[in-house]
């Protein structure tokens, strides 16, 4: 009988981009601006200080989505392997065994914030002025760590089985309820910055029943199974070496937002830390239409990879980088060309505005080539090497931006912060090259082998 997956060493490479990146992609950018939406309810309804209050919290959100991802991409790339071998039995055991492991992590995770609120929040930077609206969003935002990290890493998997139009519907309807929920909450019912962590919450449990419920009773490939469910440490050491790369690639920015908050809190002001989360919302909106084709990448390549149709996993390499690329480059002149048109959606503060401006002149102007530095990155992931994967993930955050980031403002003082993005990308970005070229070409001497 013919898999549903079956399409994925079947379709020709043009076509799998439509059926497969354009629902990533469009779910990605639909979670990009639900967040977005967050902060300009924030930045008009509560002011400058929720603003940073949001950004102080974005690392230990990055850090918790990092483990998400890791586990869910760890997942999906041995679920991808195994649906090229045909062998769905073991993608399913491998399916409850991740399970496992989003669960438990779930609830520790919650139980620890909660417990260390405080210094968890200063410890990431937060100030004086800006911890009580902190700990009013995060407070509220715990009770949904298990549910946020359950969905996003699912997704992975529901793309893995080739069910992206699923995966985008699912975000979507996320997507939306939260916006709406946010409108309710803080103008109806004006409850400022704990209305947004409301909307969050609700949102998030509403997408985790969609997301369980496709696996319930949907047409899902994977089921879930009790007996899957024990683990099978075999399997989770498995989970987490894929998945580490991922997880060390995001951790590593939560690292560096760790660092960059309270250098900005060293350096800078409370206004200057609103400017920043404003413009890492921007950076977000550049970077997300590349992570969904990144996600659409990585289960094709791990499944014709397991066919051992090497070629196919060429083209698809290619014209991922080329896409992604085009995209991100045009996202990027459009915000260097109007950044007041998009900095005016989260503020009507002037001096707010023209500190943004200032720091996005500096930090964006590498960014177009970070698309082909995430799908090197994702490519090492799909076919199981975790080495150069993780050297790759760790390349540009932690090798080069992190020291930059603690050496420049010696020099330069809080420009220094911004300057430390584009010359990491510009080494980083030779250096993956390198990476990369030698595996690639290895794929044509593999596909001759086969031939002969």
């Amino acid at each position: 009988m013919k898999k549903n997956n079956d399409f994925l060493w079947e379709l020709s490479i043009g076509k799998l981009l439509l059926k497969m990146s354009l629902p990533a992609t469009i779910g990605m950018l639909v979670m990009t601006l639900y967040n977005i939406v967050d902060s300009i309810f924030i930045g008009h309804y509560v002011g400058t200080l929720g603003l940073g209050a949001v950004i102080i919290t974005f690392p230990l959100m990055m850090l918790i989505i990092a483990l998400s991802m890791g586990f869910g991409i760890g997942a999906s790339s041995i679920i991808s392997l195994k649906f090229g071998e045909k062998n769905h039995d073991y993608a399913n055991k491998v399916f409850g065994n991740f399970l496992f492991l989003i669960f438990f992590l779930g609830l520790f995770i919650s139980i620890f914030c909660y417990i260390f609120i405080d210094k968890i929040l200063i410890f990431f930077g937060s100030s004086i002025g800006i911890l009580p609206y902190a700990k009013s969003y995060f407070s509220i935002i715990v009770f949904g760590i298990f549910f946020q990290m359950f969905s996003a890493s699912t997704n992975n998997i529901i793309r893995s089985e080739g069910s992206a139009k699923t995966s985008m519907m699912i975000m979507i309807s996320g997507a939306f309820l939260n916006i709406i929920l946010d409108y309710i909450f803080i103008v109806y019912l004006n409850l400022g910055i704990s209305g947004v962590a409301m909307a969050t919450v609700i949102s998030q449990i509403i997408t985790f029943l969609l997301t369980i419920s496709y696996f319930l009773f949907g047409k899902s490939i994977l089921k879930i199974y009790l007996k899957n469910i024990i683990p099978d440490m075999k399997i989770v050491k498995n989970i987490i070496i894929i998945g580490f790369p991922s997880f060390a690639r995001q951790s590593s920015m939560s690292i560096v937002g760790i660092v960059m908050n309270n250098s900005i809190k060293f350096y800078g002001s409370d206004l200057v830390m609103a400017g920043y989360g404003i413009l890492f919302q921007l950076m977000m909106l550049l970077i997300m239409p590349v992570m969904g084709i990144l996600q659409w990448t990585q289960p094709i390549v791990g499944y014709n990879y397991g066919a051992k149709k090497y070629l196919r996993i060429k083209e698809v390499l290619k014209l991922s980088i080329k896409s992604s690329t085009i995209i991100i480059t045009t996202t990027y002149i459009l915000i260097m060309y109007f950044p007041e048109l998009f900095i005016r959606l989260f503020t009507s503060d002037i001096q707010l505005i023209e500190i943004t401006k200032h720091i996005a002149k500096i930090m964006l102007f590498m960014m177009p080539v970070i698309a082909f530095q995430f799908i090197v990155g994702g490519f090492f992931q799909s076919i199981g090497k975790a080495k150069p994967a993780l050297i790759v993930s760790l390349l540009r955050q932690f090798i080069l931006l992190l020291p930059m980031i603690l050496i420049l403002p010696l020099f330069f003082g809080l420009d220094g912060l911004w300057y430390s993005y584009p010359i990491a990308d510009f080494f980083s970005l030779f250096l993956v090259y390198y990476i990369f070229k030698k595996e690639y070409d290895k794929l044509e001497t593999k596909e001759k082998n086969i031939l002969n």
